[in-house]
């Protein structure tokens, strides 16, 4: 019991909130509507960056490593690219990433204590739980989408590439034999309501992540692995061209991703490149200003009557920061990636793999789960409690993260 207490005593009020943070993450949109105008969960983010803020000016705790220095970079331009956008308003879309960027600095750049990492680990599998409470109570008509529903409307491919994302922790431990079965179970779990939500980049996402996982396997489990994974991905794609459930099954058919161009994506992409090529110098090198991606390129689909966003972070980022700002995010992730691997972190590697496949769909540059995959980056640094940092055991021959 002293034990206990003794261990929570070590846990600081700023920890204790971003764990909140990670726990209501699966369903951080859908229950929006318990504050007015804004989330509960960015309220949520807003608290635990002040709270740090002031725990970091206390205790004289911030340390700078040199791995991050390029994504604040590129944080710090588009944050600026606003001056240069006409019609820039300080929006959700602006508040949102500005809190991403406080996020990643009060978390990534603080000192990582055993207990903060086992408290966040904590928090991931619980989220879980929170998963799958709320698809039991949006539990949808055969044939219908799953839609995460609160009090608000959660967009599925939302919900599920959130999961994806988290689901690098339970790959991370499921090589651990006292854990194999739990986390064999939760990843289950995770493909399950994925496919519930019919998004295929969330399943696209949740791929990516376990290819990664299998690249960090040494020895024959790698190839073992990889022969069981590939058939179940056969099995499921010949399934789904079969036409058997046509609503959900047959969304994930190769045949229905072309027919459609991926739900529209590839006519809005189509049109922000040719409104980038059209641009002047200025514009295609600096971009048209944070936030500025549907005023630039007005794509707007037949039946519909509002301009819509890019679905894709990097064609984004080409427009509104110009070749500058892409440069800047790519070798941004670039240089997390190269700090996972120094420092031997497949869970890391997984996490921004998986944020960055959820980056060629979707907008992630302001979903949450950008943060998220930053920190988890940084959970292993290169040194931690003044030592060099050994949190690696042999098991069949791959290095766990502990």
């Amino acid at each position: 019991m002293n034990g206990q207490l003794s261990y929570l005593r070590k846990i600081s009020l700023s920890s204790w909130l971003f764990a909140m943070y990670l726990l209501l993450l699966p369903i951080s949109t859908a229950i929006a509507g318990f504050l007015i105008s804004t989330s509960i969960v960015s309220v949520l983010g807003i608290i635990y960056v002040g709270v740090s803020v002031i725990e970091m000016i206390k205790d004289d705790d911030l340390q700078i490593d040199r791995s991050i220095i390029l994504i604040m970079v590129y944080f710090i331009y588009t944050i600026i690219s606003s001056i240069w956008y006409q019609s820039f308003t300080f929006d959700w879309y602006f508040q949102q990433f500005c809190l991403t960027a406080a996020i990643v600095v009060c978390t990534a750049m603080r000192h990582m204590t055993d207990e903060k990492i086992k408290l966040y680990k904590t928090a991931i599998y619980l989220s879980i739980a929170v998963a799958v409470v709320a698809a039991i109570l949006n539990i949808p008509e055969k044939g219908h989408r799953l839609v995460i529903y609160g009090t608000s409307y959660m967009d599925p491919n939302d919900f599920a590439n959130g999961l994806a994302i988290l689901s690098a922790l339970f790959f991370d431990n499921i090589l651990k034999k006292k854990q194999m079965i739990l986390n064999v179970c939760l990843i289950g779990v995770v493909a399950f309501l994925i496919y519930c939500t019919g998004s295929r980049g969330g399943l696209l996402t949740l791929l990516v992540v376990a290819f990664i996982f299998i690249l960090n396997i040494a020895g024959i489990e790698k190839h073992r692995i990889l022969i069981i994974m590939g058939a179940f991905i056969a099995a499921f794609l010949v399934l789904a061209e079969s036409g058997i459930d046509p609503k959900i099954l047959g969304r994930f058919s190769i045949s229905h991703i072309l027919s459609e161009g991926g739900a529209g994506r590839t006519l809005i992409w189509g049109a922000a490149i040719k409104s980038f090529l059209a641009s002047d110098p200025l514009h295609i090198l600096f971009g048209y200003g944070h936030g500025s991606f549907g005023t630039a390129v007005r794509y707007v689909a037949i039946g519909h009557g509002d301009t819509y966003m890019s679905h894709n972070m990097f064609i984004n980022a080409l427009i509104e920061g110009g070749v500058t700002g892409l440069a800047l995010m790519i070798t941004g992730f670039i240089s997390l990636f190269i700090h996972s691997v120094r420092v031997k972190n497949p869970l890391g590697m997984m996490a921004l793999a998986g944020f960055l496949t959820e980056g060629f769909s979707l907008d992630a540059q302001v979903y949450r789960t950008f943060a998220i995959a930053i920190v988890l980056a940084f959970l292993v640094k290169n040194e931690m409690n003044g030592k060099c940092v050994i949190l690696f055991n042999q098991i069949g021959g791959r290095k766990d993260a502990v």
